[in-house]
């Protein structure tokens, strides 16, 4: 099960070679526009910031994009 988050404050989304067994794994198709269109701008292997209170993210989720992308408290 993946960590639970308030919906305040930042997330940051990082490259991940893993993905654990308990994670909440999203494909990109399913984000809101907003989101997805804030993580398409960093394809080059930077680290996106994403507010918490404008996406359904929560942190320890894994969003499969071109590579895996973790989601963590900013």
């Amino acid at each position: 099960m993946a960590v639970s988050d308030t919906t305040s404050g930042a997330l940051r989304l990082r490259r991940t070679e893993s993905v654990p067994v308990d994670a909440t794994v999203k494909h990109v198709d399913q984000l809101r526009d907003r989101t997805y269109r804030q993580i398409a701008r960093a394809t080059d292997g930077s680290v996106v910031e994403i507010d918490a209170a404008s996406t359904r993210l929560s942190a320890g989720d894994v969003v499969v994009f071109t590579d895996y992308l973790r989601v963590e408290r900013a």
